[in-house]
């Protein structure tokens, strides 16, 4: 399976900042890409590798950059399945109302302050991996991605209205969160939580 990756978008900070230090220590230099500019970091997301991903993102980017808001949305237009840990120095109440909505309607892990101890934020990453590596549709994700291209442009599943879809398919459902992509993570837990707990129970006998 993928190492997790760490990205940090945030113009304030630099690659000595704690928090950047903090990661690399953690999770290791190779594993955390620091970013200053937003639109830097949108174009890094569009293009990475499928990996574990958590992304400490700055709300309050200079004038001219995308904003934090912005940079949210791109990511969750490329999957729901990135961790994003907001980071800004705006009083909650002063954040754009669409953009609390989009945080809270599309699951931001976290908002946190750049005053907040860093090791706040480390945590909320700690917390983060935690779910990653437990989390069903990410598992999925690994799996499919890790598949040889020409395996995963072939037809893999046929629904009952005819519809056939390619692993390629079904990976960009579970990254939407579509109603195909959340059944088929639930149906693919189910067989697999019934196959443990029959393994277990012949053991038993």
């Amino acid at each position: 399976m993928a190492e997790l990756q760490i990205v940090i978008i945030h113009d304030d900070w630099n690659e000595n900042s704690p928090l950047v230090e903090e990661m690399k220590e953690k999770y290791g230099s190779e594993n955390v890409t620091f970013i200053k500019h937003s639109q830097q970091g949108i174009d890094y997301l569009m293009k990475a590798p499928v990996r574990k991903t958590v992304v400490i993102l700055d709300y309050n980017f200079k004038k001219g950059e995308p904003t934090g808001g912005t940079v949210f949305q791109k990511i969750r237009e490329k999957s729901a399945l990135i961790y994003v840990i907001i980071v800004t120095r705006s009083q909650y109440n002063s954040i754009a109302a669409d953009d609390l909505v989009q945080f809270v309607n599309n699951h931001a892990l976290a908002i946190a302050r750049p005053s907040d101890d860093y090791t706040v934020i480390s945590q909320l990453v700690e917390t983060a991996t935690h779910e990653l590596a437990l989390r069903a549709d990410v598992i999925l994700e690994e799996w499919i991605s890790e598949r040889p291209e020409d395996e995963r442009t072939k037809p893999y599943l046929a629904l009952y209205d005819g519809k056939v879809y390619s692993l390629n398919d079904i990976l960009n459902n579970i990254r939407t969160q579509s109603e195909l992509g959340i059944n088929f993570t639930k149906n693919v837990l189910g067989l697999a939580v019934d196959l443990v707990m029959k393994k277990m129970g012949q053991k038993d006998v």
